[in-house]
């Protein structure tokens, strides 16, 4: 990779029933706003339609363009509805990105570093941006919930990219 932008994807989360971002969904966003403040960064901003309208990736884009981000800089991935979903897409769209300089994922700290293996898996090096911890918005049963599912999630997913590898699918 050369000395272009650096990619930053930023994984969707839920949108709520009104059309505005979940708290999960708004500390993503900042985390990569932080992360781009002082460094040239290309936003891909990934995640399909969830159970409310708007599309995840259409609410980040309107986040990242109210907070001065030209729209050059924001790419958007709107058609996955899961973390695999979004690697696969994600990986095909780097690919045809010129000059980048690194890719970074930008997500809850218990989810990047499923997101930064899947990549790796599938021929992307990527950096981790973990966002602002929403403990204390959520009852310790879900973020339990949120932490413990990352396990089977993980291993779910690294066999079915494996096997996307094996069968020349990605």
């Amino acid at each position: 990779m050369s000395q272009g932008p650096d990619v930053v994807i930023v994984f969707g989360a839920a949108v709520r029933a009104d059309g505005s971002p979940s708290g999960a969904l708004r500390r993503r966003v900042e985390a990569a706003l932080n992360y781009g403040r002082d460094r040239s960064v290309t936003f891909l901003v990934t995640g399909g339609l969830g159970i409310y309208p708007p599309v995840e990736s259409v609410v980040m884009a309107n986040m990242l363009r109210a907070e001065g981000v030209p729209e050059d800089a924001i790419v958007q991935e709107n058609q996955s509805k899961t973390t695999l979903e979004s690697v696969i897409r994600c990986t095909a769209i780097i690919r045809g990105l010129p000059d980048i300089t690194r890719v970074m994922v930008c997500s809850d700290a218990y989810h990047v570093a499923r997101c930064r293996w899947l990549l790796r898996l599938s021929g992307i090096r990527a950096g981790g941006i973990g966002a602002a911890s929403g403990r204390a918005a959520n009852p310790w049963q879900k973020w339990l919930w949120f932490q413990l599912r990352e396990y089977p999630a993980f291993v779910k997913d690294t066999i079915l990219i494996l096997v996307r590898r094996a069968t020349n699918c990605l």
